[in-house]
C-alpha cells in the first residue's frame, strides 16, 4: 500500500453564512446573474499521523465483527479471550463494512474505463502529499494537480472532486477558479458574490476529511482534486471560445479557455485506479460542481475496476448539486452547457436519454442509463446531499443567459425537485438522499457532517449506512 507524506498549510476560510434574497442580491452585483456552485475547502493540511477509527477495524473490510466468535465454548475467540461476543467491532452505523462485490453490470453496455496511469508516488501514512499532473489542466492551460493522503489501515479509497463554480458567463467567469491556486468557497450567497481569492486549494481537517472514529471512511486512503476547468467537470472544448452575448463589463469570457475537466479526471481517474489496485470499496464524491463530476465519472471508476480484474465496489456522492429533470431546470439553460463546454462526448455513447433534440433531459438520460447499466435493484448506486432550499444551486440554476428564459423557483420549489429526483429520476431504492432544512451550500466537508441538522441522523451516520447498501432516506 502505498502511502503519502504532507505538506502546506493552513488555507483561509470564507464561511459566509449570512443569507440574501435574490432581489437583494441583483441590487448589489448590478446584473441578472449570481453565483455559481463555489465549493473549496475551508483549512489547510491534516496534521500529520491523524488517526481515527470507524468502531475498531471494521470499516477496513468487514473484519470487526470476527473477533470472539468462537465464545461458545469459552475458547479463546480470534483474539479475545473466552470469546467476548464478538462485539469488538462490529462497524457500526459508521463502518464501510466488508467486501459488497462489485455492481452487477449489463455487460452489452459501452465500457467506459481509462487508461491506467502513472501510480502516485510513495510517503507515510496519515499527511497529504501534493502531486502535480502536467498532462491534466485546468481552464488557463496550467497544470492540474491533486493530494493524497495514504491509510496503513484499509485499502479502500475515496475521491473528492472539489466545487467552485462554473464558467458560463462574465459574472461566473469572474469568479470560478482558473487554477489550482485559486479558491472559490461559499455556503452562502454574500459569500460567493465576494469572489475567488487567490489561494492554493487543499483539503480541509473537517467533516469528511477528519480522522474521527464517526467519519466511516477515516481510515480509507483519501484523494483531493482541486477544481480548475470551470466546466463541471466534464468540458471537451479546448481553446474554447465564447460566443457573442456573452460579454460582460468584466471582460472574464474574453479570450481562450480550457474546458478539458472530462480529459482531466480521466488522468485522475486512471492514477488513482493504478494506485489502489487491492480497494474492496471505494467512493467518488464531490461538492457543487464536483457532486455533479462525480455523478458523471465514477462509472468511469467502476469500469475501471472492472477491466483490472478487480470485484471492488464502488459509490457515487454529490453533495449539493443534484441534476433536475426538464420541469425544474430548463432545457435552454442545460443545451447552453453542452454547447459552449461541449458536454456531449462525457456522456455514454449508447446512452439513449441523454442526446435530445431540445438539449435537455440530461437527468432523467443518465439516471435511467446507470439503472439500465446496473440491474440489480438490490445495489445501491450512490448518494446525494443537499439543502432543501439551496441557495446558490436556485441561483445558478436560474441564472440569466442569452435566448434562454430560465426556470423561476418560487417558495418549495426546489424542495419539490429534490423529491422528483429522488422519487422519479434515481430512484428510491438505487439512490440514498439526506436532505437538510437550511438554504446552505456543501455540507460534506463541514462541522455539519457530523450533526443530524434537523433530521434524525447525522450525514456521517448516514454515509455509513450508504457504504453497506442501504439506501436510507432523510428529510427534516
Amino acid at each position: 500500500m502505498k502511502q503519502a507524506s504532507g505538506g502546506g498549510g493552513a488555507r483561509r476560510q470564507l464561511r459566509g453564512r449570512v443569507a440574501l434574497s435574490l432581489t437583494a442580491l441583483l441590487a448589489v452585483a448590478g446584473c441578472p446573474e449570481a453565483t455559481g456552485t463555489p465549493g473549496d475547502q475551508n483549512n489547510g493540511i491534516l496534521p500529520a499521523g491523524g488517526t481515527g477509527g470507524v468502531g475498531g477495524s471494521a470499516g477496513i473490510g468487514g473484519t470487526g465483527a470476527v473477533g470472539g466468535s468462537a465464545g461458545a465454548a469459552g475458547a479463546s475467540g480470534n483474539g479475545g479471550d473466552s470469546g467476548a461476543s464478538g462485539t469488538g467491532g462490529t462497524g457500526g452505523d459508521g463502518g464501510a463494512g466488508g467486501s459488497l462485490g462489485p455492481l452487477v453490470r449489463d455487460e452489452s453496455l459501452e465500457d467506459a474505463a481509462v487508461p491506467l496511469g502513472e501510480v502516485l508516488p510513495s510517503a507515510a501514512a496519515g499527511t497529504w502529499t501534493w502531486v502535480d499532473l502536467p498532462t491534466a489542466k485546468c481552464r488557463d492551460g496550467s497544470s492540474a494537480g491533486l493530494y493524497v493522503r495514504y491509510s496503513d489501515k484499509s485499502p479502500n479509497f475515496f475521491v473528492y472532486l472539489e466545487g467552485g463554480g462554473v464558467c458560463l458567463n462574465d459574472f461566473f467567469c469572474g469568479i470560478n477558479p482558473r487554477n489550482v491556486n485559486e479558491t472559490l468557497n461559499a455556503e452562502s450567497i454574500v459569500a460567493g458574490v465576494t469572489g475567488r481569492l487567490v489561494v492554493k486549494q487543499m483539503p480541509g481537517n473537517d467533516g469528511i476529511f477528519k480522522q474521527d472514529p464517526k467519519n466511516p471512511v477515516a481510515d480509507w486512503n483519501a484523494v483531493y482534486v482541486p477544481y480548475c476547468t470551470g466546466d463541471i467537470w466534464g468540458g471537451n472544448k479546448p481553446n474554447a471560445t465564447f460566443p457573442p452575448g456573452f460579454e460582460g463589463l468584466g471582460g472574464h469570457t474574453a479570450g481562450m479557455h480550457q474546458f478539458v475537466g472530462f480529459n482531466t479526471t480521466s488522468v485522475i481517474l486512471g492514477r488513482v485506479a493504478a494506485t489502489f489496485t487491492d480497494a474492496e470499496k471505494f467512493l467518488v464524491s464531490g461538492s457543487s460542481a464536483g457532486g455533479i463530476g462525480a455523478l458523471l465519472n465514477a462509472h468511469r471508476m467502476a469500469d475501471t475496476y472492472r477491466a483490472m480484474g478487480s470485484s471492488a465496489r464502488g459509490f457515487a456522492l454529490s453533495d449539493s448539486a443534484v441534476p433536475f429533470a426538464d420541469q425544474y431546470l430548463a432545457t435552454c439553460t442545460q443545451q447552453i452547457w453542452r454547447d459552449l463546454w461541449n458536454l456531449d462526448p462525457s456522456f455514454p455513447s449508447d446512452c439513449e436519454g441523454c442526446f435530445n433534440a431540445d438539449g435537455g433531459g440530461i437527468a432523467k438520460g443518465m439516471a435511467d442509463y446507470f439503472k439500465k447499466k446496473y440491474p440489480d435493484t438490490s445495489q445501491v448506486i450512490g448518494g446525494l446531499i443537499s439543502a432543501n432550499d439551496d441557495e446558490i444551486i436556485k441561483l445558478f440554476y436560474s441564472a440569466a443567459l442569452p435566448s434562454c428564459t430560465p426556470i423561476s423557483y418560487g417558495v418549495g420549489a426546489y424542495q419539490a425537485a429534490l423529491e422528483d429526483f429522488r422519487d422519479n429520476i434515481a430512484g428510491k431504492d438505487r439512490f440514498a438522499t439526506y436532505f437538510l432544512p437550511t438554504t446552505f451550500h456543501m455540507h460534506l466537508w463541514r462541522a455539519r457532517f457530523y450533526e443530524t441538522n434537523g433530521t434524525s441522523m447525522s450525514i456521517a451516520d448516514w454515509l455509513g449506512k450508504m457504504l453497506n447498501n442501504e439506501a436510507v432516506h432523510v428529510s427534516p
